[in-house]
């Protein structure tokens, strides 16, 4: 795959006030160099057979894809063209994927459209990670702000729940890092995140599409939830 160069501008310092042009250019071929890196070790590692590296590597490729999108979707506001910020955030809410619904019993239900994120691989933060808030944040302005939703009150049960194809792509809990999901949840939802004020659980389900899904449970009202939560899984 071709590298291409990134552009040295004459300045230093004050490059990103004088030509933003410039630091655009450049963070944007940073990030397509990384995705053709990422893409160039999944045929390294099919080609060796090592199937696990070509998942990981895929996955931080289509992350790094996610990335340069939201990237390039920003140009129209670096470069200052009118109404830009209010169609970035339109574009963001309708591919964010994300639906809110607030259940009959004043539990609110969110789905996400993938698995919570691993914070750390090997010791490095993941791309997935890096971009929950800049993928979902447009979607949770605009649900709240638009919406009649009130924070609650009374203490409440968030259940954490990851939905897989099989039972044989089921991940430890210690794969998985919650804060930025429950940062979100504490911002829109909750007075504070402290255990006084929230409880939190984590379980699984098997259906035909991996994705996750977060319910805010009012504590008054989690005695109908828990029999499915702690029934002893197959």
């Amino acid at each position: 795959m071709i590298k291409i160069k990134t552009i040295v501008p004459n300045t230093s310092e004050q490059v990103k006030y004088e030509a933003p042009d410039v630091v655009f250019v450049n963070e944007m071929i940073k990030q397509k160099n990384k995705i053709d890196n990422n893409v160039s070790r999944v045929v390294l590692a099919v080609e060796d057979n090592d199937i696990e590296m070509a998942r990981d590597e895929s996955r931080r490729a289509i992350f790094g894809c996610q990335k340069l999108e939201q990237h390039l979707r920003s140009f129209p506001k670096v470069f200052g063209l009118p109404g830009a910020l209010n169609e970035i955030k339109n574009e963001l809410v309708e591919d964010a994927n994300v639906s809110f619904e607030v259940l009959d019993d004043g539990t609110l239900h969110v789905v996400l459209p993938e698995l919570f994120s691993v914070r750390f691989r090997g010791g490095v933060m993941t791309e997935q990670y890096d971009n929950v808030r800049s993928r979902y944040v447009a979607a949770f302005d605009r649900y709240f702000t638009d919406s009649p939703f009130k924070r609650y009150k009374e203490r409440v049960v968030v259940l954490y729940k990851s939905i897989y194809k099989s039972a044989n792509d089921v991940l430890d809990y210690d794969n998985f890092d919650l804060k930025q999901i429950t940062d979100f949840i504490s911002t829109y939802c909750l007075i504070d995140d402290n255990p006084s004020r929230m409880l939190a659980i984590s379980d699984y389900e098997i259906g035909e599409q991996e994705h996750s899904e977060v319910y805010v449970i009012p504590l008054s009202k989690f005695d109908s939830y828990s029999k499915d939560i702690f029934r002893q899984k197959d």
